[in-house]
This record gives structure tokens, C-alpha cells and sequence, in this order.
């Protein structure tokens, strides 16, 4: 493209602050001229198809000679293409060590952790709300437990095996 990096930035920059309403307009406004220009280019080539005569003045007209696939696609940030659905979801995403380690003692004091906790996650893991409560989830199930007054159930009937 040739363009200067600071300029990129500044505009990426000016994009990202613009309201999300005024984002979409830009976006779709660019996928429909990037859906125009794909239609034009269906129709001369059927058109060129139909008419083998047309192809030769075609291929002596003048115009870009190597037109770059840039100036085919617009730029389309990242936050607006997860926006529109056109990022996959990193659903399977693997989870570190320490932050199994605190899911672990948080599920021993308590299967249903209160929101701030799930909160807390967030700031000390990065971990999102969503794998947070997944997580939580298939432990349960894993225990078989479906409600708080189980494990508290299970919990004593270990207690009493102790003490016997």
C-alpha cells in the first residue's frame, strides 16, 4: 500500500473513536461497493464469454495492470469484523495452570461462587465470565452436584467418615 505507518495508526485510531452506528455505516457502505464491483466483474465476464471478439479489445485496454487484492478489500478492524461474526470463536482455549489452580480452591470453599468472585477472575486471570461459569458448570456436573444444599450434604458425609 505505501502508506506511512503513523498514518495508519492515526487513522485506525480516529476509526476506533468514531460511534459504533457510524462504524456500521462505513462497513456496510464498503460491502456493498466491494458487492457491486464483484457483480460488474461477473457481468464482464459473462459478457466475454458471449462475445469472443470483446476480449481482444478488452485485453488492449488500458488500466491497472496488476491490481492489488488492497485495493479490492477495504480494511476492516478487528473489534468490527468480531462485530459483524466474521472472527471464529476461540471457545476451545486452553487454561493456564494457576488459573486452574484458583478455580480448584474457589470450587472447594464453593460450587456457586458469587459474582464478585467470577469478577475477581477476570482481573487476576484474565479468565472471561463465560469460562469462568462454564468451568464451574462441568465440575459440577462432574461431582454430579446441582445444588449448594449436595454439597454441603457430601461434605458432611465425608466429615462423619472421618470421625468414625
Amino acid at each position: 500500500l505505501a502508506l506511512d505507518r503513523p498514518y495508519v495508526l492515526h487513522w485506525l485510531k480516529e476509526f476506533s473513536l468514531r460511534p459504533a452506528s457510524e462504524r456500521k455505516i462505513i462497513v456496510s457502505s464498503r460491502l456493498a461497493e466491494m458487492q457491486t464491483a464483484a457483480s460488474q466483474e461477473a457481468i464482464r465476464i459473462a459478457e466475454m464469454a458471449n462475445h469472443p471478439q470483446a476480449v481482444h479489445s478488452v485485453m488492449q485496454a488500458p488500466g491497472p495492470q496488476n491490481p492489488t487484492p488492497a485495493s479490492q478489500q477495504g480494511f476492516i478492524p478487528f473489534y468490527t469484523r468480531k462485530e459483524m461474526g466474521l472472527m471464529p470463536e476461540f471457545k476451545n482455549r486452553r487454561l493456564s495452570a494457576d488459573s486452574v489452580r484458583t478455580l480448584e480452591s474457589i470450587y472447594n470453599r464453593t460450587p456457586f461462587p458469587p459474582n464478585e468472585v467470577i469478577k475477581g477472575l477476570w482481573d487476576l486471570h484474565r479468565l472471561s465470565r463465560e469460562s469462568a461459569l462454564l468451568w464451574f458448570t462441568t465440575r459440577r456436573d462432574q461431582e454430579g452436584i446441582e445444588s449448594t444444599e449436595q454439597k454441603r450434604r457430601k461434605g458432611e458425609d465425608t466429615n462423619l467418615c472421618m470421625t468414625d
